[in-house]
Order: structure tokens, then C-alpha cells, then sequence
């Protein structure tokens, strides 16, 4: 996409009902890889038990309320990436730490169960697994707590071991969930091993990401606030994100994708002269199917990250992972919301 000219803003075709009932074997192959084989996806970053609990609403600072239901699951945002892009048909590889306890060998259990290479995952003594504490309210919105335990624990030495595997991978996704030198430190070694590189920058990052860090970046995935962070910029609506996604796309030639929520998606893609923006319209869900979104951003990247894989255009990327996010949000939980490839409508997959 690097050096391309611009050719205006593009809308993408409305979207259309998902039925998941009806799922068959043939959507193993709908979307098509455009006669590229996958090389898969090599995820380093973040594994953390997630502990949720659904309640009414928020308890006020100093209040006790009532909850509704509890739930332990796998998540954090690495992991979580990695186990949806292995439901659609990614062959699919973690880097990443946890901890000598109940919850790291656990994790360890469940990437193997969901199909993700686990090789690379480290178990340390002395520090527990990365931990996330959720509240879920009535109406699927979230507020979370995050305790990181051994994710900080990843060093250049597990980046380095698992650099020979890594060649075998088409794509190399990250997050902000690891120390942020050693998201540098892997994007710079895929780079040099011809992966293509994406981060996604949540959470938000403390202060402006360096050109530097970017130029080991491909595709920078973030949200408003994300990027307003990012930037540097007020970003405030979406206009505001062309303007300052643009800026950014231009200045270090990488592709820029931001999630708009209700207003689906747009990849800003930097050009000769000026930036190109790319839109895609979100999935239209009554708000009565909208059980938790927990997790729905996650999905969405796992679900770009396939598509990207297997050789699709940016604009089918965003918009199969647009429809499988929302498919997610139907569900309770993190990784027990996702849907393997045979569970969707082969429809969802259908683009261009």
C-alpha cells in the first residue's frame, strides 16, 4: 500500500444479515485466498484470565452491589487475537508469558484445544498470570482492570527463540499489553524476517508512538481515543480521525485503521500526493441481541488478521471482521464469544 495514489474516499456495500445457523464446511474456503497460500499469523503479546462479573450497572466508588452472574475465562488481548484468527482458519502462533500457576497451564491448555501453536509460551516462577478483572453491566458495556503479572516478563531472549518459527508466518500482530520495547523489539525482528506487521494500540499508548516504532509498522489499528494519543491530535469525531489519521499515514507510510464503533471502520492508506480513506459501514445489530461486548475489538482484530493472512484486500479485511465482531458481541465472554469458520454463515465471508 506504501506509495499508492490516492483515488478519494470509498464507501463500502451496505452489509447484510449474518444467520449463523446455517453454517457449513464450505465456508472453510469463502472469502477466497486469491491463489495465495496462508502463512499464518504469529502473535506476541498478552495472556490473562479474565474474571467477569455481569451486574445491572457499575457500583458507585465505596459501593457494594449485587452482581447477577459470575465467569472465568481466557483472554487478554494477545491471546484473544490469536485464538480468533485460529477459529477461522489461521495457522497461528503465540509469544507470550504467563505465570507457574492454575491460570498460566490452563492457558497453555486452551491455546491447544483452539488450535494455537504455544511453543513460545513461557511459563515464569515467581509472578502470576496476567489477570483482568471485568464488570459487565445490562446493557454489554464493560469497564476492566488489568493486572499484568507475567506479561511483563517477556524479554528479547523469547522474542530471539522463537525468531527461526517466525519465518514460517505470514503476518506478525501486537498490542500495548506487553512492555512497549518489547513490542518494538518484535516488530523490528518480523520486519527483518518479511512478515507483515500490525499493532493494535490499546490500550492507549501513555504518549505519541515515535516514528521510529512505526516504521515497523504496517498497519497501525486503534480507536478514536487511541489514536488521538497516537497523534497527538483532538480527536473528537470523524472527521477528525481522516484529519489526523491522514497526517499520520503520510508521514510514516503506514496504513492507518480506525474503528469508529456505531460508524464501522476506515483504513487511511497513504498515497503520492494525499491519503486515500477507505470506509466501511458497521453491522447493524437491534440492540436487544447485544449480550457483552467484552472482547468484540479483539475479535475484530483476530478476524483482519485471517483475512490479511490469506491474501484479502484491505477493504474485505475490515469488512469480514466488522460482521464476525458482531456475531461475538451476541455472545457472554471473551474467547467463548468467538466463532470457529464451520459455526458462521459461509455469506460472512463473502466479498468483492
Amino acid at each position: 500500500a506504501k506509495g499508492r495514489k490516492s483515488s478519494g474516499v470509498h464507501t463500502a456495500p451496505p452489509e447484510h444479515p449474518m444467520a449463523s445457523e446455517e453454517a457449513g464446511e464450505a465456508a472453510l474456503n469463502a472469502g477466497g485466498s486469491q491463489g495465495r497460500k496462508s502463512g499464518g499469523v504469529c502473535v506476541v503479546g498478552s495472556c490473562n484470565i479474565d474474571l467477569i462479573t455481569y451486574a445491572e450497572r457499575f457500583p458507585a466508588m465505596g459501593e457494594t452491589i449485587r452482581g447477577i452472574s459470575f465467569e472465568q475465562g481466557f483472554g487478554g488481548k494477545g491471546a484473544n487475537q490469536a485464538v480468533q484468527a485460529a477459529l477461522l482458519g489461521s495457522r497461528t502462533m503465540m509469544v507470550a508469558c504467563v505465570g507457574a500457576d492454575d491460570f498460566g497451564s490452563g492457558t497453555i491448555a486452551n491455546f491447544r484445544a483452539r488450535g494455537v501453536l504455544c511453543d513460545h509460551v513461557r511459563s515464569c516462577e515467581g509472578v502470576s498470570s496476567g489477570v483482568a478483572t471485568i464488570y459487565v453491566d445490562a446493557a454489554g458495556e464493560n469497564c476492566i482492570a488489568i493486572v499484568a503479572g507475567a506479561n511483563d516478563k517477556l524479554s528479547r531472549e523469547d522474542v530471539l527463540g522463537a525468531r527461526e518459527a517466525m519465518g514460517g508466518f505470514s503476518l506478525m500482530l501486537c498490542q500495548n499489553e506487553i512492555p512497549i520495547d518489547m513490542t518494538e523489539f518484535a516488530l523490528k525482528i518480523a520486519k527483518e524476517a518479511g512478515l507483515t506487521t500490525a499493532f493494535n494500540a490499546a490500550p492507549a499508548p501513555q504518549k505519541p508512538l515515535s516514528h521510529g516504532f512505526l516504521s515497523h509498522v504496517d498497519y497501525l489499528c486503534a480507536n478514536q481515543t487511541e489514536l488521538a494519543t497516537i497523534s497527538g491530535k483532538t480527536v473528537a469525531n470523524t472527521q477528525d480521525a481522516i484529519s489526523a489519521a491522514s497526517e499520520l499515514a503520510q508521514a510514516t507510510s503506514t496504513v492507518v485503521v480506525v474503528t469508529l464503533g456505531k460508524d464501522g471502520c476506515m483504513a487511511i492508506v497513504p498515497g503520492e500526493d494525499e491519503a486515500e480513506v477507505i470506509r466501511c459501514a458497521a453491522v447493524k445489530l437491534d440492540a436487544k441481541l447485544v449480550v457483552d461486548t467484552v472482547g468484540a475489538g479483539d475479535c475484530w482484530l483476530g478476524a483482519f488478521a485471517n483475512s490479511l493472512d490469506q491474501g484479502l484486500s484491505l477493504r474485505s479485511a475490515m469488512t469480514i471482521a466488522n460482521r464476525v465482531a458482531a456475531l461475538s458481541v451476541q455472545r457472554h465472554g471473551t474467547q467463548s464469544s468467538y466463532s470457529r469458520r464451520s459455526e458462521i454463515d459461509q455469506s460472512v465471508f463473502a466479498c468483492e
